[in-house]
């Protein structure tokens, strides 16, 4: 019974340890810049450091991507038609405002680790 009951920990140790590292700090997102209906989505988008966030447009539009002072890096930035940033910054939220047509948006970056 020892023996099952330690197998069966050490399932559950891996299980969780393999789980919080694909988590966090591989994965890369797509944010995209509705031209047409003035929309960002996702509008809040959670990641951790080491993520690679761009931001495309829908249109033929330059926008901007503008982060209050501390947020992640890269900011302010122009982007043509495409724009990327790995991100590096402390746990919390970042809101944000994507520009385009003189038209300001709101999302929210939320970095979590």
């Amino acid at each position: 019974m020892r023996t099952k009951t330690t197998a069966f920990i050490a399932v559950i140790c891996a299980m969780v340890g393999s789980s919080a590292h694909s988590d966090c700090g591989t994965d890369v997102w797509t944010v995209t810049v509705d031209e047409a209906s003035m929309t960002v989505e996702p509008k809040d988008l959670e990641v951790c450091n080491g993520d690679i966030v761009t931001w495309e447009t829908t249109g033929t539009s330059n926008f901007n991507v503008i982060f209050a002072v501390g947020g992640p890096p890269g900011s302010p930035a122009r982007g043509d038609g495409t724009y990327s940033v790995t991100i590096s910054a402390n746990p919390g939220n970042y809101p944000y405002d994507v520009k385009i047509n003189g038209v300001s948006l709101d999302p929210m970056i939320i970095i979590r680790r």
